[in-house]
Order: C-alpha cells, then structure tokens, then sequence
C-alpha cells in the first residue's frame, strides 16, 4: 500500500489537533507519525507522558462484491 499524500497527512494531523483541543483538555500535544499507509496518533500530557491513542488506516471503498478478506482484517486489526 502507499503512504497517504502530504495534503492528507497535513489536513489529518489539523483535524486531530483540532479536536484535542476541544475534546481533551488534558492533552498538551498530539503527535501523527507514519508508516506505509498507517497513521499513529500519540497524545501527549503536560508532565511528558505520551500516550499512544490509535492506528488509524486510510479509507478504501467498500462495497457488496468486494467484502473485507480475512488477511486484511487481520492487517486491521494486529
């Protein structure tokens, strides 16, 4: 799979930090890092701590003729 282009990584990362601010008052910093088409969102705490929040992989089109295999559900969820 390829790495999600630079606008989608920019837009994500202003998302995220978007809605820290209005959800998670706690967090001082939230941090996106990538690897091959996956996001990995940190958050960070006002004394240091980081904590890990999610993996997040981009949106493929789904529909009725070409179901979730078992291998890629696995991708997804390891």
């Amino acid at each position: 799979m390829a790495t999600p282009p630079q606008s989608t990584k920019t837009s994500l990362g202003q998302r995220l930090r978007a809605r820290a601010r209005e959800r998670w008052p706690a967090l001082t910093g939230v941090n996106v890092r990538y690897r091959g088409p996956f996001a990995y969102v940190d958050g960070q705490l006002a004394d240091g701590t980081t904590l890990p929040l999610c993996r997040l992989l981009p949106e493929r089109p789904h529909s009725p003729e070409a179901p979730v295999t078992p291998d890629e559900l696995t991708a997804l969820t390891t």
